[in-house]
């Protein structure tokens, strides 16, 4: 356990360079995205941007030889080549870095559009950055001629391996798919979004020899806000209020000069309009911040912002979620910056959130060791009426109430199904075609 949460800890403070953009009607979600239709968070983390569980947000459908396409983008003011990579297994994503999950052009007609050459022509057998643009490769998955299901994992990597991947449950190819769950139940985003320092996501150059240390500063106090709207509104107004963050840099940074100190202060009062994109969840905007430009998306409550320029950033990236406290306006600038071009390790910058992270481990840890000396410490229940310590399955109810009643079984030609994006239950009729998030009735 306590593994995992250090983990987990490590994990939320990495510093970030490279986001997989989401495109509507992918193979599955992101797995290091917010929401089932978010943008990945941008991070030099390993090959699925630091999220190393399979299925972390939600599992996709393919079938073995499939055409895939996948977007993949650069954070302000850094370059480099992307490759699709392919591996089946579950796992953490590691094993997209091997050599033989490169997918090519001659075995997997691979192809790019929004690259400044061909696919291939880059290092490790990928495709050159065009700056911070969006960068979309299309691949034929290499066959696995399985029979059943299998788990399997797409990644767009760059030269150094980090990136952002998709988990997906292979079919055969001679399998029909999974019927598709109904329409995904609309979800408004209405609310005030906090900002808080430590949801940031660092995007600056970090720590270059010879120059010195880059950083950008988070948006530490106020708020996006966003006021009600209709199911599926074409574009909701929302309004920035009060958005301010501290201890940035004085001037654009130029990565080939020492950075700039960091004495200047940044503040957002302003409206956005966001416009509706995939099933009607998700809503897209652009805003200007310390005069960069930058993508506001918020998806069923969760709000992330990333900037989109070329130049080495001001204002950090960074997440929200309705339900958040208020931010204090504390934190500023960290005091190192992201990772080191030379090296490729995650950087400094993370000082701060460590120390935090500690603590919270701490809590988390004794917390839990309390919850489980209390449970522990409960008398055992009373033995059974019908003989034997405690009661066998299906046997007589404990002394004192009555068993919960068996859940009831579904009407002919109904099947339960999960949704492979959420993993939410939805109903599926065999006879008829039809698809529910509702449990169906007896007539």
């Amino acid at each position: 356990m306590l593994t995992e949460i250090a983990l987990i800890i490590l994990v939320a403070s990495a510093d970030a360079h490279v986001s997989m953009v989401y495109t509507d009607g992918q193979i599955g979600p992101i797995r290091n995205a917010q929401a089932a239709d978010g943008n990945g968070r941008a991070s030099v983390n390993s090959p699925c941007g630091g999220a190393r569980e399979f299925g972390a947000n939600g599992v996709g459908q393919a079938q073995d030889g499939d055409t895939v396409t996948l977007d993949m983008r650069y954070a302000a003011g850094h370059n480099g080549a992307f490759r699709m990579a392919f591996a089946c297994g579950g796992g953490d994503g590691s094993a997209l870095e091997a050599a033989d999950a490169t997918l090519t052009v001659a075995d997997n007609a691979c192809t790019v559009t929004g690259a400044a050459g061909g696919y291939g022509d880059g290092q490790a057998g990928g495709a050159e950055a065009q700056g911070q643009n969006s960068m979309s490769i299309t691949c034929t998955l290499p066959l696995q001629n399985n029979a059943a299901p299998t788990d399997c994992t797409v990644g767009i990597l760059d030269q150094r391996d980090w990136g952002g991947c998709v988990d997906i449950s292979l079919n055969s190819a001679a399998a029909a798919l999974p019927p598709a769950p109904p329409p995904t139940p609309w979800v408004s985003s209405a609310g005030q979004y906090y900002l808080k320092a430590e949801n940031m996501v660092d995007t600056s150059k970090g720590t270059v020899d010879g120059l010195g240390t880059f950083t950008c500063c988070p948006l530490s106090a106020g708020s996006l806000t966003i006021p009600d709207y209709a199911t599926n509104a074409p574009s909701i107004q929302a309004t920035w209020e009060g958005a301010a963050a501290s201890d940035c840099p004085a001037t654009t940074p130029d990565p080939t000069q020492p950075p700039p100190p960091n004495t200047g202060s940044e503040s957002v009062t302003l409206p956005i309009t966001m416009a509706v994109s995939g099933g009607g969840n998700k809503y897209t905007g652009t805003t200007t911040m310390a005069g960069q430009p930058f993508e506001v998306i918020v998806s069923s409550g969760s709000l992330s912002w990333s900037n989109t320029g070329g130049d080495q950033p001001i204002i950090c990236d960074g997440t929200s979620a309705l339900g958040l406290t208020p931010g204090t306006g504390g934190g500023g600038n960290p005091s190192t910056g992201g990772s080191s071009q030379t090296t490729g390790d995650a950087g400094g910058g993370n000082g701060m959130y460590i120390a935090v992270g500690f603590v919270l481990l701490v809590v988390v840890v004794g917390g839990y060791f309390y919850y489980k000396k209390q449970n522990d410490a409960k008398p055992l229940p009373p033995p059974s009426t019908t003989g034997g310590m405690y009661p066998a399955a299906g046997g007589a109810p404990p002394p004192g109430g009555a068993p919960p009643p068996p859940a009831a079984a579904l009407p002919a030609g109904w099947t339960e199904m999960a949704d492979p994006t959420s993993g939410a239950k939805y109903y599926y009729n065999q006879t008829t075609g039809e698809t529910t998030w509702s449990k169906p009735n007896f007539v």
